[in-house]
């Protein structure tokens, strides 16, 4: 009787400690799930802020590019035109 009353409290140890294992390992993994969504979020912000900036560069450069076509066959300022343009080129292939 003394046997099977330290098997069924030995039982119920390990049956606790694999529960408090279980605890343990699922906060730990749902605080690396909460912070691999905060990396996605701020990747995502990230993202859309390249993709506006780049938005605004490319509506630039296509509106000086339109602008400056039509200066340039305008031949009575042809070398200032010139120069007009390489600057604002110049001026876009800068770095952010």
């Amino acid at each position: 009787m003394e046997k099977a009353k330290a098997m069924k409290s030995l039982e119920n140890d390990i049956a606790v400690e694999l529960l408090e294992r279980s605890k343990l390992y699922f906060e730990y993994q749902e605080t690396q799930y909460a912070a691999a969504l905060d990396r996605i979020r701020k990747l995502e912000e990230k993202g859309l802020k390249v993709f506006a900036s780049l938005s605004v560069i490319v509506t630039a450069f296509i509106l000086i590019v339109r602008f400056t076509a039509a200066l340039l066959l305008n031949q009575k300022f042809a070398a200032l035109n010139m120069l007009t343009c390489i600057a604002g080129f110049f001026y876009l292939s800068l770095p952010l």
